[in-house]
């Protein structure tokens, strides 16, 4: 994802575990159960294949490393689609 995404992430109070690959993340996720993961671009499509109980994946864009308010808004999208 990239430094300054995961600065955002914590600063908004995420929790952030990077992972160098698409493996260990999908080894991760089996015990972190997170709500959501936030993942490149190129990694998200083979995350929402592969991520036990089909957790939501935001794809973090090159628009979004320009602007991190879009990534906020698009990770409260899928809290609030989460909720409902």
């Amino acid at each position: 994802m990239g430094d300054a995404t995961e600065a955002v992430l914590a600063k908004l109070k995420f929790a952030v575990a990077p992972s160098p690959t698409v493996d260990d993340a999908l080894r991760i996720l089996v015990s972190l159960e997170p709500d959501l993961i936030v993942a490149r671009e190129e990694d998200a499509p083979r995350l929402r294949r592969e991520c036990p109980e089909n957790r939501p994946v935001v794809p973090v864009t090159d628009a979004m490393r320009d602007d991190p308010q879009l990534l906020v808004d698009e990770i409260r999208n899928a809290l609030r689609a989460l909720a409902n």
